[in-house]
Parts: structure tokens; sequence; C-alpha cells
């Protein structure tokens, strides 16, 4: 039998993922060798997982996109490459969706337990962290670092909004694929993900970078052209690019991160993850469709 580590976020769907976790312990030991960890408050699950002696097959991360992110480092970190399994419990659940894990805590564990089907999936290193799916800066960057969400996605969109009207344009230079761009940009995209916020986009199995400028107005008009054809005027897939710029913060899986003016990202593993039969045909659909 596989040995699998499950690491939770207690605090996910509400807190009602305490109620339900024996219940997914007792059902997965029927396959697996289990451990569980939930992190204390303030924990570093990257700094956790390092820590670790004992060496595991899976991992298995139940929470939003924040906790697979902090998940993700600690397994980046590792000397040996384990395989990756996701149970959605956050608001928006983009990485999951990406392997087509139910959102039904039920589904999900029938998956992981009726298949042993697994889609590889690439991590870039950014900085001193890593990102899992998405990089963003800029105009709305900040939308998902927001804690209280009485109305689910909705909160997100409203959030939104304000920082519409609130956020300004970044200035950057940028240096990928032997060019270097500068200029003032309202939003910079970078991702290897099939959903961002909840939309469907088109998937590479590489970075896709998205420079946006132009008025302000026009900016949710060719977001939602972006996220409808994968189309934009400025668009470059890559495996690293550097960027320098006059922002703070920057937006990596969800989460603010602070910066001081340089950003760098690279390629850093590719992890495997447990996912349903139609999300590897579809994942293999895609990459002949690349080539």
């Amino acid at each position: 039998m596989e040995t699998m580590l499950i690491i939770y976020n207690p605090k996910s769907g509400k807190g009602k993922i305490v109620e339900k976790i024996d219940w997914i312990v007792n059902t997965l030991k029927a396959k697996y060798i289990i451990d569980l960890y939930a992190p204390r408050p303030n924990e570093w699950i990257r700094d956790k997982i390092k820590s670790l002696e004992k060496h595991y097959d899976i991992f298995l991360a139940i929470g939003g996109d924040g906790t697979i992110n902090a998940v993700v480092s600690g397994v980046a970190d590792l000397d040996y490459i384990p395989k990756m399994a996701i149970i959605p419990q956050g608001t928006v659940n983009d990485m999951a969706r990406n392997f087509g894990m139910p959102m039904s805590t039920k589904r999900s564990l029938k998956v992981l337990m009726e298949n042993d089907c697994t889609r590889p999936h690439n991590i870039y290193r950014i900085n001193d962290g890593y990102f899992d799916y998405t990089f963003a800066l800029g105009v709305c960057s900040g939308v998902s670092y927001i804690d209280n969400k009485p109305l689910g996605p909705l909160s997100y969109y409203i959030t939104a909004v304000k920082l519409f009207f609130k956020d300004k344009d970044v200035n950057i230079k940028m240096k990928i694929n032997g060019e270097e761009i500068e200029g003032k940009y309202k939003f910079i995209l970078v991702t290897n993900s099939e959903h961002i916020g909840g939309f469907k986009v088109k998937f590479y199995d590489k970075l896709a970078v998205v420079l946006i400028k132009g008025k302000r107005l026009f900016f949710p008009f060719q977001l939602l052209w972006y996220s409808i054809t994968s189309r934009a005027k400025y668009k470059y897939l890559t495996d690293n690019l550097e960027i320098e710029a006059d922002s703070k913060q920057f937006n990596a899986d969800g989460e603010g991160v602070e910066f001081t003016k340089n950003i760098k990202i690279e390629k850093a593993k590719t992890i495997n993850f447990l996912c349903t039969k139609r999300a590897r045909r579809r994942y293999e659909k895609m990459m002949k469709k690349a080539k």
C-alpha cells in the first residue's frame, strides 16, 4: 500500500472540514497507509514538510488554493518527488478544477479511491517561494487577499470593483525570451492553469505571460476577452522571466506576497497530481495541440 500524508486546513469549508476529517481518513485507509497533519495557527506548512523524516508516496492537501500552495511549496523543497492529490474545500478551487476534482468531498474521495490516474503539472519558483498556477501584479491583483467572504465567490467580484478604481498602473521592466520590455501596465498575469478565478482559459505546458495596458475603462473587457479567447495583444510563452516593478506586493496563487523591487520566475519541478481519467485525457489532447 502507498503511504499518504493528509494535510488539511481546519478553517476550510467554514470549519466544516473538521467534522468530515475522520470520515475522510477512514475511507482512504482502505487503500492507503495514512498519516494526518493539521497545522496550528501561524504554523508554516512548508517548513513542517521540509522537516519530515518519513518519505511519503502521496501528499493530500485538503483546503483552498492557499492551502494547496503551502503544501506544494513544501513538497517542492523535498529531495524526492512524491505525487500530490487535492480535496477542494476553498471558495474558487482553481487548482482542483485543473485535475477534474469535484467540489463535493464525497465525489473527490471516490476519484481517489477508484482510480490511480495522474497528470503532470509544472511548479515555478518565484523569488524565495513557489506558485502552482498563477501570478498577478497590478490593478485588481489583490482581489483574493480578503479573509471575510460572506457571499462566497461574489465577495471577490465586489472587492474587484473597489480595487478597479483604487489601484494604480505599474511601471515594469521585464526580461523574457531574450527580449526586454519596459512600460506602464495595468495588469500582469502569469499562469500555467486551465482555470483562473473560476474562469476557464487556454492551457499551455509553459507559462502564459499576459500584459494589459491602455485606458482603464477597457481593462475589464480586455480581461474578459482573454478569458474567452485566450488572446491578448501582449502575450508570451516561457519557462522563466525577470520583472522589475515599482509595486510592493504581488499575488501568487491568491496569496499576497511582499517584495522589494525584483521578481524572478523559473521552472522548479514537475509534480504528478492524482486526477480524473477525463482530466488526463484532456491534458493529453492539449499537449498534442501544443506540439
